[in-house]
């Protein structure tokens, strides 16, 4: 894996990628404050609309509210959906297995990183405090170049992997497939998202 400069489409696709990740965050936040967009929407309407036929049927507040809930995390999924119907635009990569030593499922490595973003959204006590914050581990998360993996891709079948090269350099490989050894690491289809992550799409187990 040689590195190299990404053109616009890989850093907008990364800036997706990192959004993607957290976006879950948003969703649980307004469902912690109680959020009902659909409820304030039809609020709006009964007040500004109320000749229209298709206000003549006013919804319960539950029911609003609980389509508002479900239409948060629809938002994230169609987010995630977008973040890798774009990847295949992403440069294609090869992997030398024999450059590699080892390679480990990381998975649960980034588990506690999404957690602490979760304990945020349902810790944070107002709009403004969340969204700086929000903001500020956006920009933090791109310029590092890490937490790349969408938690919503374990939900894909997605796994992550570090593999280790003979000169001690981590690479994480998002796919999948079920890795064993560096003697498994050979792809289709597989994408490069910065110097050191990279995924797979288009296959199967």
């Amino acid at each position: 894996m040689e590195a190299r400069k990404g053109g616009w489409m890989t850093h907008l696709y990364r800036l997706l990628l990192i959004f993607s990740s957290i976006s879950l965050t948003v969703a649980i936040f307004l469902v912690n404050k109680g959020v009902s967009i659909l409820g304030d929407v039809n609020a709006w309407a009964l007040k500004n609309l109320p000749h229209m036929p298709v206000m003549e049927w006013s919804p319960p507040d539950a029911l609003l509210t609980s389509m508002s809930y479900i239409l948060y995390f629809l938002a994230c999924l169609f987010i995630s959906s977008s973040g890798f119907f774009a990847t295949r635009w992403l440069s294609e990569e090869r992997v030398d297995e024999a450059s590699f030593k080892s390679i480990e499922l990381v998975n649960d490595t980034f588990l506690p990183i999404y957690l602490a973003y979760f304990f945020v959204a349902l810790s944070t006590t107002n709009y403004l405090s969340f969204f700086l914050i929000f903001g500020l581990v956006l920009v933090f998360v791109y310029r590092s170049g890490g937490a790349y993996f969408d938690p919503i891709y374990v939900l894909r079948g997605y796994k992550i992997y570090a593999a280790i090269s003979n000169k001690d350099v981590k690479s994480y490989i998002i796919t999948k497939k079920i890795l064993k050894g560096v003697g498994d690491l050979k792809f289709e289809g597989l994408r490069r998202v910065n110097d050191f992550t990279f995924i797979e799409i288009g296959v199967t187990k």
